[in-house]
């Protein structure tokens, strides 16, 4: 239903027929609650109870921006909103993959870790980058699956990562060293194609979420299918 445009449209209707369903009575309570954006270009959530909790007497759905927290509760434009209780749970850093770890290219000239946040690294298979030799990444840049078990994809990955390191291995053993990396013309052309192939599903311009980077770029989420 990201992939397949078909699929998508039927996604779409479907989720907008069960909310007329929930809520059928209240139309601008409907409108606040349909997404602007293509389906699946977010998590997609599984609930039979939502609407109808939001539809409660006590219950009520504001979207316009919180301007700032007061003594008392939250000031949304030039109206204060008195609450007992505020719960912060929006925001986590999906991005910053290499937090409290230092890691620099082999030259020891570029810390990864820092240039990171500017410029996202592009790995080739989401393991493997290219001036860190025998490095390697499980679930990282664009292998989080929104559909299965990622443990498919981490031991896709794991597969690959023994392979290098049993190679690098056999070649210690018998007195010399063996640096692998991907070439940077492979990893280039890898993430050019998985950019295009995400263009088209979860980097839609009008969909802001935890998969994309400041710039734009999608770096979470892998667009195909999991085999």
């Amino acid at each position: 239903m990201v992939v397949d445009q078909r699929a998508r449209k039927m996604g779409a209707q479907f989720s907008k027929d069960f909310l007329t369903r929930q809520l059928p009575f209240d139309p601008d309570l409907r409108a606040r609650l349909t997404p602007s954006y293509p389906f699946g270009c977010k998590r997609v959530l599984l609930s039979d109870d939502f609407y109808s909790a939001i539809s409660l007497a006590h219950v009520a759905l504001e979207t316009r921006p919180i301007e700032y927290i007061t003594k008392s509760g939250v000031q949304i434009k030039s109206e204060e909103v008195p609450f007992d209780t505020v719960i912060f749970a929006t925001v986590f850093q999906a991005q910053n993959y290499f937090n409290h770890i230092e890691i620099s290219d082999e030259s020891g000239g570029n810390n990864i870790s820092r240039d990171w946040r500017r410029d996202p690294l592009r790995p080739l298979q989401g393991v493997a980058v290219e001036d860190l030799p025998n490095f390697a990444m499980l679930y990282r840049l664009n292998t989080n699956l929104s559909h299965v078990s990622v443990m498919l994809m981490i031991e896709a990955q794991a597969r690959y990562i023994s392979a290098m390191v049993r190679v690098v291995q056999e070649t210690a053993d018998i007195g010399h060293s063996l640096a692998i990396c991907p070439k940077p013309q492979a990893a280039a052309e890898y993430n050019d194609r998985l950019q295009a192939w995400l263009e088209k599903t979860f980097a839609h311009p009008e969909c802001r979420s935890w998969y994309k980077a400041d710039n734009g770029l999608v770096t979470n989420n892998w667009p195909g299918t999991a085999i």
